[in-house]
């Protein structure tokens, strides 16, 4: 048995036939879905459905979750029984990563949404640049006369540990384990990946923590500014909030990803 996802689209119904679920669609051949084939349903957008198909999948214990375009629960039909929950997201992923083509999905999916994170940035430290190596220079030279670029990239790497501690964490809340076996494969690390498309939020105050520390230590010691452990959990817990909104939503747009994808192969 296997979950199945309905792409909705103009014209298109589902209606009972004998023992199958019958998908019409406009300038498509109908198909037939067994339903003792059938574990769960997710119906995403504009679909047509037969009350007796409803019935069925009832007399079944097939649960049925219905959404809109953008993926927003709208409505649940479950059957009288304990494992009806609508969306499994560690099922969802392993529908994800049956496609061969996923790991390509995935790093064009990743792309894309950092393109977007650096958009989020002030425009001083853009200067209308996308590219994100490029960025990252540019900030390292802004900051360059107070630490130089090799242990600002050692700070960065202790900030994303960090990150990807509450990252692992808040995937696991979310039902998703970063160790799936499917995932190791493929080389995708969802924690790592998340906790460097969060880190970019950090770079403004990143800079201005920075430039705070660097004042500190011309007092205390010279000039000399090092950048520990310490002040890299400093940093993470006076931007406590704004991390975990913002792995939050980053975990929320994956799974919006996920269940897009699995949708595209459907029926």
């Amino acid at each position: 048995m296997r979950p199945l996802y309905i792409k909705g689209a103009t014209d298109k119904k589902i209606n009972l036939d004998g023992p199958a679920l019958k998908v019409i669609a406009r300038e498509q051949a109908d198909r037939y879905i067994p339903l003792k084939k059938i574990s769960r349903i997710t119906s995403i957008g504009r679909v047509e459905w037969q009350t007796e198909a409803l019935l069925a999948c009832c007399k079944r214990k097939i649960p049925i979750t219905f959404m809109d375009g953008k993926a927003q629960i709208q409505g649940q039909l479950a059957p009288p029984i304990n494992n009806s929950q609508p969306i499994n997201a560690e099922q969802l992923l392993e529908e994800y990563l049956y496609d061969l083509q996923s790991p390509e999905k995935y790093r064009q999916w990743l792309q894309a949404l950092e393109t977007q994170q650096i958009a989020k940035l002030p425009a001083q430290y853009r200067n209308n640049e996308h590219n994100p190596e490029k960025i990252k220079q540019a900030i390292y030279q802004k900051l360059f006369p107070l630490v130089i670029a090799q242990k600002l990239k050692a700070y960065e790497n202790k900030l994303t540990a960090l990150i990807y501690e509450k990252t692992s964490a808040s995937l696991l809340e979310n039902g998703i384990s970063n160790t799936h076996n499917d995932l190791q494969l493929r080389g995708i690390n969802l924690s790592q990946d998340i906790a460097h498309l969060a880190l970019w939020q950090l770079q403004k105050s990143k800079i201005t923590y920075i430039k705070k520390q660097h004042k500190i230590a011309e007092r205390k010691r010279g000039g000399k500014l090092r950048l520990e452990w310490q002040h890299a959990v400093e940093l993470i817990e006076e931007n406590k909030k704004i991390i975990e909104e913002e792995i939050e939503l980053l975990i929320y747009r994956l799974k919006k990803h996920l269940l897009s994808e699995v949708a595209r192969n459907g029926y």
